[in-house]
């Protein structure tokens, strides 16, 4: 699960930065933004954790 953990994590953050900023462009609507960050923040949070694990490894 580590291996997959830091590159599911920055896309995740990624899903989290980049709709709002499409949206405010008008490139996005309102609903599939919301969705995108809904799914993007629960990808985040499960991942994340595996990956900036601190301590022995």
């Amino acid at each position: 699960m580590k291996p997959l953990a830091k590159p599911l994590a920055l896309l995740a953050l990624a899903g989290t930065l980049l709709p709002p900023v499409l949206y405010l462009f008008r490139l996005m609507s309102e609903g599939p933004m919301k969705l995108t960050l809904l799914v993007a923040a629960l990808v985040w949070f499960a991942a994340a954790p595996f990956w900036l694990k601190g301590g022995e490894h």
